[in-house]
């Protein structure tokens, strides 16, 4: 090798421009000088990132570190940079001790998560809320899986800065807790001169407190996803005047008269970035800024904004806003003869300024431009040409012809991203010579590999696909839709609600009070015996917030998974708060259904309903009772236009094959916006345990317990082959479970062909058995089936799984069971739903038993004296609840003790005999619970992974009792296990 005859020195400058460790490593393994000098030169690794290491625990590290002949605890300086973003299986006693050994660092990264562009490098570090891929946001994942991330809490960050002896002089640390930030802790940021806190938890006063600290040597400040009041926006502009570079978020229009006080002040400003402005106005804003000296503006609506296959414009029509920077904003741009960085999403102008402004910018290299369809223009690429150092360029749904395309090869472009309605010629960019790469939307990408544009499929099959973390989707997380503290009303003292609402002040008080109402009537009827927490959100749709596996329990079936609310009751003594979501019920309440014809009506309203108004109590307790665990997680999730997995098969696997029924498939994703891999099928909800469907074809009934264990027992072992597309092919090769899926199609579009059996034990007495009407009436429920209900023209927008399935026949319109329709009843209130339903049918009554206070008066010695005792008193009740008796019988089938049948949760279930399947122990296949966390793979655990549930379970067999001893748990197989699987290990292990 010829580049073996160079100087050290210079083999060493040259190494240093690798920014990958992996590209290093790679290149010490192609000969033992190149090895020799990257094992023994500190000066080769000034750089450390293991950020894409997510995974890499501490003795993966430890053995890095000694390969490379670098030390822990002996000072280190050519150590310049490390990052450990998203290194969560890094313990804290690690991290203390890098910093103690790096203590010259000159940029630090201790990020939540790893700071990833997307693939085809649209941001800069792209900020999301995490997680961000659409296959999370848009189906509902039916087991709770927890969320990987590196956690550094506030006073070990301080005890690391103290170690760098002023040295860090760039710190991020996106997503980490800095509360509470005190004045002694802020001092220890004084020293920092780029500071990224973006989506950090703290208070207005922290942030306060940081700025007058250290605001004053910042020259970079980032904090995206971080809402700032007035004061916090005045302590901005006037404590951090260096800035060059700002990056934040705002939601609220009111505050863009500070942002333009705080931007006056600014006068160094070279970067800006706004994101999150839904509305209002910003040419003033735009006015402020520095046209001498402004490189780089980038206005978005929201942070997350790129599309892929799974999502479409008609999505973005509902959820974004017009960015209102009109033509007077863009003139000012006009004079920016240093940007070089523009990017405008959804702004209000015209063509004829845009030409203006190519006209006037020809030192552009970055340009980004996203219309709404009502914003296209035919010119708006007119005068493209102008931009001759145009090296990236980004268009949604903008009109590109092919002269325009041909403008594109004539410039010195490297990436370009067409998104767009009208078609276009792609090939016509080849003839471009600069042109790196081409992104055409999800399935049509293309790179450069030497004189050819490659598939970036095929270009990326060079390296197998690494694991991504398994994430969590929480799209009720407060911190990251909302800015206002929710509002808490304690119902009792088992029912809380939190309601969080983001529009008027008078408009939330009414949806607060029908909120609240809704929750009093489950609480009449209800009986609980551990906390829950109903939580409000935005769009209009209920479900659990967590799903759980019960393990060696005897009121639950371990073979199914158990809506957090019920969980909690029948693990009432389980009261580890890190392993519950912080409510139990999600509920989102679209607002704006209110605001269009099909309106909600309020029952603190001094009109009455109109006949295309829907009463919002009536809402939000149907979408409670779906919170519950009224759900199911049979769906058509290959063939309903609005599930991402059709989206992902489209156009490759005919649509009439697709045309199935299945549990919720087990997928994985290797990256944001990545490709989609399906393993097998996740257990199913507690729900459908009890489901029965009628096959017209074989005239037979059928217990769909026996369908769901039947398919999560396929499954795909080797991970390439789970591809979503060679998953589809392999499963529909299948004959027994693809068949099956197929008659229940076609089954399910069928009407009155689908029932919920109920099942009571007589261990409890119940009302359902001693009165006459309920005994004959409730045998089992009839659920909604038919052609509409698989339709491939529903209206929803958002896809969530089971729903449909999931409501009562429409012969239950006029009944006690009104409730769980599939549509709602319009121009009728609740209580006059109520009143129709129980006219017709004899009255129910019940008996409630309880302890009472009664105050007696005796005479004691001739003396009279007061005194009061507790008695047990019978107090006879009528049902007559909007939740009618069989929606309640559902819910105590389920596992819910109820009114009419108080099992106070110590009622034993008959547990389902589910055949061993090879699925049941394969790696990719595995999903969390309660007692059955699972960790990723690791470079040293040889492709095993153990279950901390089959562990104990394992022992249990062998092991009896063990009171009283200590049970030691060793081996190599520890390595593969996560801090939170060794808890629930030694928690389950109690049981010995």
């Amino acid at each position: 090798m010829k580049l073996l005859i160079l100087p050290t020195e210079l083999l060493i400058e040259i190494v240093q421009y690798l920014p990958s460790i992996g590209d290093k490593c790679q290149v010490l393994q192609t000969c033992s000088q190149l090895k020799h000098l990257l094992c023994t030169q500190l000066a080769c690794w000034t750089h450390l990132d293991f950020s894409p290491y997510s995974t890499i625990n501490n003795g993966d590290l430890l053995n890095f570190l000694k390969d490379k002949h670098i030390r822990l605890y002996n000072d280190t300086p050519m150590i310049t940079k490390l990052d450990l973003s998203g290194c969560w299986c890094l313990s804290q006693d690690m991290i203390v001790g890098l910093s103690k050994s790096f203590s010259s660092l000159n940029e630090l990264y201790l990020n939540g998560y790893r700071l990833q562009s997307t693939k085809y490098q649209e941001r800069d570090h792209l900020y999301q809320m995490r997680p961000s891929h659409d296959l999370a946001s848009m189906t509902m994942d039916l087991s709770k899986k927890a969320i990987y991330q590196l956690k550094v809490p506030l006073i070990l960050l301080v005890n690391i800065l103290r170690e760098m002896q002023d040295n860090v002089k760039s710190l991020s640390i996106q997503y980490q807790d800095l509360t509470p930030i005190q004045y002694s802790y802020s001092t220890i940021f004084s020293q920092i001169q780029h500071l990224d806190i973006s989506s950090c938890t703290l208070s207005q006063a922290g942030l306060q407190t940081l700025m007058r600290k250290s605001g004053r040597q910042l020259i970079s400040l980032k904090m995206l996803n971080i809402e700032l009041n007035t004061l916090s926006w005045l302590n901005l502009g006037q404590l951090c005047r260096k800035l060059i570079c700002l990056h934040v978020s705002c939601t609220d229009p009111s505050y863009l008269g500070c942002i333009r006080h705080c931007i006056s002040n600014l006068n160094k400003l070279q970067d800006f970035r706004l994101t999150r402005i839904r509305t209002g106005s910003l040419d003033s804003t735009i006015e402020k800024l520095n046209p001498k000296i402004l490189t780089r503006l980038d206005l978005s609506p929201k942070m997350n904004i790129y599309l892929n296959g799974s999502r479409k414009l008609s999505a973005i029509k509902t959820t974004e806003h017009d960015l209102l920077l009109s033509d007077i904003g863009l003139n000012h741009l006009f004079t920016c003869h240093q940007l070089v960085e523009l990017r405008l999403c959804f702004p209000v102008v015209s063509s004829e300024y845009l030409y203006v402004l190519y006209r006037s910018l020809p030192q552009l290299e970055i340009f980004e431009l996203r219309r709404q369809e009502h914003q296209q223009e035919v010119n708006d690429l007119k005068g493209l040409n102008y931009l001759v150092n145009l090296k990236e360029i980004y268009l949604y749904y903008v009109i590109v012809t092919d002269q325009y395309m041909n403008v594109l090869t004539t410039l010195p472009i490297r990436h370009v991203t067409l998104i767009c309605h009208n078609p276009i010629d792609h090939t016509i960019l080849y003839n471009s010579n600069d042109l790196k790469s081409i992104h055409l939307g999800q399935d049509f990408s293309f790179r450069k590999k030497g004189n050819h544009l490659v598939h970036l499929q095929e270009y990326d099959d060079d390296s197998p696909p690494e694991l991504s973390d398994p994430v969590n989707q929480d799209i009720y997380n407060s911190k990251e839709l909302f800015t206002h503290e929710p509002n808490i009303t304690r119902i009792n003292d088992l029912i809380q609600v939190k309601m969080y609402c983001e529009v008027g002040q008078e408009h939330c008080k009414k949806v607060q009070n029908s909120l609240v109402s809704a929750a009093t009537r489950l609480s009449q009827v209800l009986v609980l015996r551990n906390e829950l927490v109903c939580s409000n959100s935005t769009f209009g749709w209920g479900s659990p917030s967590s799903q759980f596996t019960l393990i060696s329990l005897n009121q639950a079936d371990s073979n199914f998974i158990y809506p957090q609310a019920l969980a909690k009751q029948l693990r009432a003594s389980y009261t580890d708060s890190s392993t519950w979501a912080t409510y139990d019920i999600a509920i989102d309440i679209n607002h704006d259904i209110y605001l269009n014809d099909e309106g909600l009506w309020f029952n603190s309203s001094e009109t009455s309903i109109n006949d295309n108004q829907v009463d919002v109590e009536y809402v939000m307790l149907h979408q409670i009772i779906h919170g519950l665990g009224m759900l199911s997680s049979w769906a058509p999730y290959f063939s309903d236009t609005s599930s991402p997995f059709q989206q992902l098969l489209k156009g490759v696997i005919p649509s009439d094959n697709l045309k199935m029924m299945t549990p919720n498939p087990n997928w994985i994703i290797t990256q944001d916006a990545g490709p989609a891999y399906i393993t097998g099928f996740q257990p199913s909800l507690i729900f459908d345990k009890f489901l029965n469907l009628f096959i017209p074809a074989k005239n037979i009934t059928v217990d769909l317990v026996e369908y769901s264990f039947d398919m999560q027992s396929f499954c795909i072992a080797d991970f390439q082959g789970s591809f979503i597309v060679n998953f589809m092919n392999s499963f529909l090769n299948n004959a027994t479970q693809s068949s099956r899926a197929k008659s229940m199609y076609v089954s399910m579009s069928t009407p009155k062909t689908l029932e919920f059996r109920y099942v009571h034990s007589s261990e409890n007495p119940s009302v359902f058995y001693t009165d006459p009407y309920l005994n004959s009436t409730y045998k089992s429920i009839q659920l909604m089936t038919g052609p509409d209900l698989l339709s491939m023209s529903r209206k929803e927008s958002y896809y969530r799984p089971g729903i449909s399935t999931s409501h009562v026949d429409d012969d239950y319109t006029g009944t006690p069971d009104f409730l769980m329709l599939r549509n709602f009843i319009k121009g009728r209130t609740l209580d006059s739903l109520i009143e129709e339903g129980y006219s017709n049918i004899p009255t129910i009554r019940y008996n409630v038993t309880g302890e009472r206070n009664v105050n007696i008066t005796a005479f004691v010695n001739n003396t009279m004296v007061n005194t009061t005792v507790t008695r047990n008193e019978t107090i006879e009740y009528t049902y007559k609840s909007a939740i009618g008796p069989g929606i309640l019988r559902i819910l105590e089938t389920i596992g819910y003790s109820t009114v009419l049948t108080n099992t106070n949760y110590t009622t034993a279930v008959i547990k389902t005999n589910k055949p061993d399947s090879p699925c049941d122990d394969m790696d990719f296949n595995t999903y969390s619970g309660l007692t059955d966390n699972t960790m990723p793979l690791s470079s040293t655990s040889n492709g095993i992974r153990f279950r901390p549930n089959t562990i104990t379970l394992y022992i249990l067999g062998y092991v009896k009792g063990g009171t009283g001893a200590i049970v030691e748990y060793f081996g190599d197989g520890v390595d593969s296990i996560s801090c939170t699987g060794m808890g629930t290990i030694c928690n389950m292990g109690a049981e010995i």
